[in-house]
């Protein structure tokens, strides 16, 4: 794949607006189209959105991504959206609903945000989402939060959004708002679901000595987040993911579990992403959704550390894990009824 081509989207020349009308009319099936008309209001689904992008792409040379059609729906704004060389490599249209602020969810560790899924659909608002960058491009909570910018102001350059992640998803969300407001520009809520600050948490008194019962923690939290990402993966991709995992394992001193991983095709975050970021101060209100059961062995302070990080730290306590399965059924009604306001 020539990587070049993702960094540019095609132009429009004078006439680009009668040429989306007329691509409109094909992939609709309508003798007639507005240059105004929602292209999904109009019967579109995500096969029509593909085959029009496919469509644009054999025109112009360049890819046309999904999220640049899910928010710029109608022909005049797909001709002003296409004059802006701005790449979308990131940013995934999750749900569309009704409401007037944009949810926008970052990634965890992981790096998916089909796991935000069931929480968008129990909140007012399109839904957009952050998957990972390439562990090629080195990512640091500082890099993603540059480029994820970088896409989501070209995105919604003018209207209210709010800024939600997962445990390092909530560290890249931090990191985003700080930027934004010492740009002048504010999220309308930062929500940090169950992420505590790098470092936050000292083992109990009964573990301070042993460093063999630290090192078994840390591996016990290794094996439960590799645990909860092998159940994620697609039934043809499991072995291949355990293949990596224990090479990696197997060989001292390997550098991130992105290499291994990246063989594969899956997107992933070095560990040390999270380790290495040191957070500043947000001149406004996070709030914090904290799992009721933490990690075992571990003494942590009600607002995980985010203590003197912002101007106010709203927490909030909900049943359940640190974890994915937060967002899952039954408890993701939790984590919705807590963001209920939001909208």
């Amino acid at each position: 794949m020539d990587r070049q081509l993702l960094k540019t989207e095609p132009t429009v020349s004078s006439s680009g607006l009668e040429e989306l009308v007329d691509l409109w009319r094909e992939v609709l099936g309508r003798p007639e189209v507005h240059p105004d008309w929602d292209f999904f209001d109009q019967g579109g689904d995500s096969l029509a959105a593909l085959r029009l992008c496919s469509r644009l792409q054999e025109r112009h040379g360049a890819p046309v991504p999904l999220p640049t059609l899910a928010r710029a729906r109608t022909p005049r704004a797909l001709a002003q959206a296409l004059k802006r060389p701005v790449c979308f490599r990131h940013l995934q249209p999750l749900l569309r609903r009704p409401g007037e602020t944009t949810l926008v969810f970052v990634h965890p560790l992981g790096g998916s945000t089909e796991i935000y899924r069931h929480l968008a659909g129990l909140l007012p608002g399109d839904s957009i989402g952050f998957q990972a960058m390439q562990e090629s491009e080195h990512p640091s909570v500082e890099a993603m939060a540059e480029r994820y910018l970088e896409e989501l102001q070209a995105c919604l350059p003018t209207g209210p959004f709010h800024l939600l992640g997962l445990s390092l998803g909530g560290l890249v969300a931090f990191e985003m708002a700080c930027r934004l407001a010492r740009s002048g520009r504010r999220p309308g809520q930062v929500v940090l679901l169950d992420t505590a600050v790098p470092g936050h948490g000292r083992p109990l008194p009964c573990l301070g000595r042993s460093r063999s019962l630290q090192g078994l923690l840390r591996g016990a939290q290794r094996v439960a987040h590799h645990t909860e990402t092998l159940v994620r993966q697609p039934a043809g991709t499991r072995l291949d993911y355990l293949r990596c995992v224990l090479g990696r394992a197997c060989r001292k001193g390997a550098g991130t579990i992105g290499r291994s991983l990246g063989r594969t095709g899956l997107p992933a975050v070095p560990l040390t992403a999270r380790e290495d970021y040191a957070p500043g101060v947000y001149p406004g209100e996070l709030l914090l959704l904290r799992a009721r059961h933490q990690v075992p062995m571990l003494r942590v302070h009600r607002a995980l550390g985010w203590e003197g990080h912002a101007s106010a730290v709203r927490v909030v306590e909900i049943p359940g894990l640190h974890g994915t399965s937060l967002l899952e059924p039954p408890l993701v009604g939790n984590v919705a009824a807590a963001l209920g306001d939001l909208g």
